[in-house]
């Protein structure tokens, strides 16, 4: 590994040839010079930390790990939230699947009332019980297997 005198070096050359003056190169060359470092220093200590918050995501930690890419515990945080946010909705969405399957199946119908001691709706899919939301009557009738 070159010293960062050598580094400085080649590239206040390299610098030079679309530069005349050779000192506006050598600072050039140090400021490159130094942002390496100081961006090497900050992904070493990314790097080091321990990312117990990516322990429940590895393929977030395989990611970074693949990409040599460490980012802040905060993003982790952030980007864990959105997927555990991202499952959520897949899962729901799917579940949302799974009713619409079970309706157009078994033809049911359902229906709802206006109850006045609640002041909401309610909803009943088997007729013997009400629910105050679509899902949990569909869902009780998919449980009960009628």
């Amino acid at each position: 590994m070159r010293t960062r005198r050598e580094q400085v070096s080649a590239l206040a050359c390299a610098l030079f040839n679309k530069h005349t003056d050779i000192d506006e190169c050598i600072a050039i060359a140090n400021k490159y010079i130094q942002e390496a470092e100081e961006r090497g220093f900050k992904r070493y200590q990314l790097k080091k930390t321990d990312h117990t918050a990516i322990d429940g995501r590895p393929s977030i930690k395989q990611w970074q790990h693949d990409q040599e890419e460490y980012f802040d515990p905060t993003i982790i945080e952030i980007v864990e939230e959105y997927a555990a946010w991202r499952d959520k909705q897949e899962a729901e969405c799917a579940a949302d699947t799974r009713r619409i399957e079970y309706f157009d199946r078994y033809k049911t119908k359902a229906i709802s009332r206006w109850n006045d001691n609640l002041g909401r709706y309610e909803w009943s899919v088997q007729l013997d019980k009400w629910y105050p939301t679509f899902r949990p009557a569909i869902d009780a009738a998919m449980e009960s297997g009628k």
